[in-house]
């Protein structure tokens, strides 16, 4: 009744399953492609430009930067309190005194040698070109050679008076500098405790220079002096040494500065002084700083 030929053909045909349900259901070609292109490309370009443009707009802007504030350029105050100082270098020419007996002449170099000197000044600044102003000078010195065996000697000169600046050019950056002044010199040895001093009104000091400003407040002053006076009043005393002074009367026991007559002392100036004053030079040159203060 059932023969093998015909059981095994009619159930189970090898040609059935394999072409008619495996090439239907191909998942990969029919879902992916379907599905990832219709989500993404809708879903991205709908939510994202819509979002983003409408919060950010509605936030308030930010603030501007404030612009800075202009530079005022260096200038010269037209009025201003005229405060500084200025470092020198202060040498000395000609004589300070004169031998009436012999002639010899007491010159500068042997009564004090060149030094530096330290002056305050204090003015006003008028119109900007125009400095009234007073002046204190001080400055030590070398020995002179009337004292370079004296270890405890000392040298020093004092410069005080008032002057007159004027400033040619453009007061606002670099300008020319003229300087006049008078003022009352002194020159003071001392060895211990003992000292002579020699002092004289100088008429006339005359320096050139320049002003450079750095800044509204403040200025170089570079300057070079010169004056001119004649010892005039003389007072003090040193005790003297055996064999009087060497380079004016060796052999003499009355000779300025060390002043003996018959072993005792005498007051240099008095009227028995073989001495009278000679004209001398003093020169300088310096760098002067000062401040435009209080003005406009």
């Amino acid at each position: 009744q059932y023969p093998p030929q015909q059981y095994p053909p009619q159930q189970y045909p090898p040609q059935q399953y394999p072409p008619q349900q495996y090439p239907q259901q191909q998942y990969p070609q029919q879902q992916y492609p379907q599905q990832y292109p219709q989500q993404y490309p809708q879903q991205y370009p709908q939510q994202y430009p819509q979002q983003y443009p409408q919060q950010y707009p509605q936030q308030p802007p930010p603030r501007a930067p404030e612009p800075p504030e202009p530079d005022v350029p260096t200038h010269a105050p037209k009025f201003a309190l005229y405060v500084g100082g200025r470092i020198n270098f202060v040498g000395f020419g000609g004589a300070f005194l004169n031998d009436r007996d012999t002639g010899e002449s007491a010159t500068t170099g042997r009564i004090a040698k060149n030094g530096a000197s330290f002056q305050l000044d204090v003015g006003a600044r008028l119109a900007k070109s125009w400095i009234p102003y007073a002046f204190l000078e001080h400055g030590l010195l070398g020995r002179g050679g009337y004292f370079e065996a004296d270890p405890n000697a000392h040298s020093s000169t004092t410069f005080y008076g008032g002057g007159l600046r004027h400033v040619s050019g453009d007061p606002d950056s670099v300008s020319f500098l003229q300087d006049l002044s008078v003022g009352v010199r002194s020159i003071r040895v001392s060895s211990g405790t003992e000292s002579f001093t020699l002092s004289t009104f100088e008429w006339v000091r005359l320096g050139l220079g320049a002003e450079i400003r750095l800044h509204t407040r403040f200025v170089l002053s570079p300057l070079a002096s010169i004056s001119a006076g004649g010892m005039n009043d003389v007072s003090g005393t040193i005790s003297g040494r055996p064999g009087g002074v060497p380079g004016i009367a060796p052999d003499r026991s009355a000779v300025l500065p060390y002043r003996i007559q018959s072993g005792t002392e005498t007051a240099l100036g008095s009227g028995s002084t073989p001495f009278s004053g000679r004209p001398y030079v003093a020169l300088s040159i310096g760098m002067g700083f000062h401040f435009d203060l209080l003005g406009d």
